[in-house]
């Protein structure tokens, strides 16, 4: 049930005299005890207690109080920035209009000339203002406009966020891959060599990327960051165990290398070494090749049981 307005009949000092009806009093002992302790120490004015801010009527004198019990308005366009919402709570009379409390309502308290009674109720807080939105094409948008923080209570509804603008352009991804053409070959030997002669024509390739199939060797040919998986599986024709070692180099210098049994004998003879995932800054110019070796018994790259086993493939980040 909404509390009606009441009117200040007469003043004296330190205490606010309403008219004899005892309208609008709460029932509860504890409330209505608090409601009285804040008008036996006030020096200045609570003159109205209404349902809702158009209820309010103008204050006799600066700084009078006034309580608004219910809000009005819309909640996302609050009245400091011309909008309709009204918040329930605190508010002073102040230059011919009421205003909310800029303070918590234990700082409205103490701030009564010479009060020291018991601190009132407590008011809700303010509405954070509305974030502004984020412009067109990257640019930024205005800046929101920050409500004004109420007294304290609970929170405010936070504005809707804005339309983000163009941030800027993401990552641009080129893409290579190349596998074994399965017909040349190409043994193992005890120490490191190209992997070369076997590659078939790629099946990914950009303008980001130069390749030559008979050396193997990968050129980048633009400037950003660049992920490489590589796979070279041997065959071993060979009743022997055999060990496969693969290495990724950049301009010569090795970046990776990964080694694993690949054959055991002449029944379990196909096997191969890894390398998944691996990232690099690189620069126009940049090569990047795959070389490998054995321990062991030699064996063959490329072979035909093991057609398109082997592969490179990179993706580029520009």
């Amino acid at each position: 049930m909404p509390i009606n307005v009441r009117e200040v009949t007469g003043v004296r000092d330190g205490i606010n005299r309403f008219d004899d009806q005892g309208q609008g009093v709460v029932s509860e002992t504890n409330q209505a005890q608090t409601f009285i302790n804040i008008l036996q120490s006030a020096a200045k004015h609570i003159e109205q207690i209404v349902d809702k801010y158009s209820d309010l009527k103008p204050g006799s004198r600066e700084e009078a109080l006034a309580f608004v019990q219910s809000s009005e308005g819309t909640r996302w366009l609050p009245y400091t920035v011309g909008g309709t919402y009204y918040p329930q709570g605190w508010y002073v009379w102040d230059a011919g209009q009421w205003i909310t409390s800029k303070s918590n309502i234990a700082e409205v308290i103490d701030a009564l000339d010479g009060s020291t009674g018991s601190t009132g109720p407590q008011g809700p807080q303010g509405e954070q203002g509305i974030q502004g939105e984020q412009g067109p094409q990257g640019e930024q948008g205005e800046q929101g406009i920050q409500g004004e923080q109420g007294i304290q209570g609970e929170t405010g509804l936070r504005g809707d966020t804005g339309a983000q603008g163009e941030a800027g352009q993401s990552a641009v991804m080129s893409f290579f891959q190349v596998q074994d053409d399965g017909v040349t070959g190409q043994l193992t030997t005890n120490s490191f060599v190209d992997v070369a002669n076997i590659w078939d024509t790629p099946t990914l390739m950009s303008s980001d990327f130069s390749f030559n199939q008979s050396t193997g060797l990968l050129t980048v040919n633009s400037a950003g960051v660049i992920e490489i998986d590589a796979k070279i599986v041997s065959y071993n024709t060979l009743n022997n165990r055999h060990e496969l070692h693969l290495q990724l180099q950049k301009n010569g210098t090795t970046l990776t290398s990964d080694a694993q049994y690949s054959s055991r004998n002449n029944v379990q003879r196909t096997g191969g070494a890894y390398i998944y995932g691996f990232k690099d800054s690189c620069n126009i110019g940049d090569v990047y090749k795959i070389r490998t070796k054995d321990v062991g018994v030699a064996a063959e790259i490329g072979n035909a049981n093991i057609s398109g086993f082997s592969y490179i493939s990179a993706k580029l980040y520009t």
